[in-house]
């Protein structure tokens, strides 16, 4: 299952991609470093959360395609569960799209064979820790987002949130930074608003 989410992954354009099982547990994962792996099981806890509306955007054979202003994210059943790929707005749908038929042949015809454990890909050491007041705002922060762009918030977050500690180091004085490259997800201006005014609160 990992090598074929690598190769996944390692479509131009691909940010990266998961899979997840039918009662929401992380199966396996190819993501950058900074994608935190707590985060991504919380996600793939979202595919098996009736309420959580993604089953009502699915399509007929149960796939997801769902755009949002940073990029795209494309899911397809399998006999295990559910393959998600996270893509940028330079990511091929397309080819993305047949390249996740062809994953799921593979994972079906591999579905009889009993399942490696997952294991996140090794972290590398960090160069400074990241300030607790920071690690305290990511939640509330995430929370926001989600409330006011639906589900797909919780994989925007994590892509905003790997670009933003990835230039330069976390600190409370950047959150503010943050706080505006979250808004830019949010097309409406009066929404946008909205939402700068909520997460500046959650701040403190």
């Amino acid at each position: 299952m990992q090598q074929v989410l690598q190769q996944l992954a390692g479509i131009p354009g691909v940010v990266g991609t998961m899979a997840c099982g039918p009662s929401g547990e992380l199966l396996a994962s190819a993501f950058p470093p900074l994608f935190d792996e707590a985060a991504l099981r919380q996600v793939a806890a979202l595919f098996a959360d009736e309420t959580s509306g993604l089953r009502q955007r699915a399509g007929p054979d149960g796939s997801l395609d769902l755009r949002y202003a940073r990029g795209r994210a494309l899911a397809r059943p399998f006999a295990r569960g559910m393959v998600l790929v996270i893509g940028t707005l330079a990511v091929d749908a397309a080819l993305v799209g047949l390249s996740l038929e062809q994953a799921v042949r593979r994972l079906d015809a591999a579905a009889g064979q009993a399942p490696a454990p997952h294991r996140p890909a090794p972290q590398p050491a960090a160069p400074a820790a990241v300030p607790a007041e920071v690690v305290t705002a990511r939640a509330p922060l995430q929370e926001v987002l989600v409330r006011h762009i639906g589900p797909i918030g919780g994989l925007v977050f994590e892509e905003a949130w790997a670009a933003w500690a990835a230039a330069a180091p976390p600190s409370r004085a950047r959150l503010e930074q943050l706080v505006a490259d979250l808004s830019r997800e949010i097309d409406e201006a009066d929404e946008r608003t909205r939402f700068v005014a909520e997460a500046r609160a959650a701040l403190g």
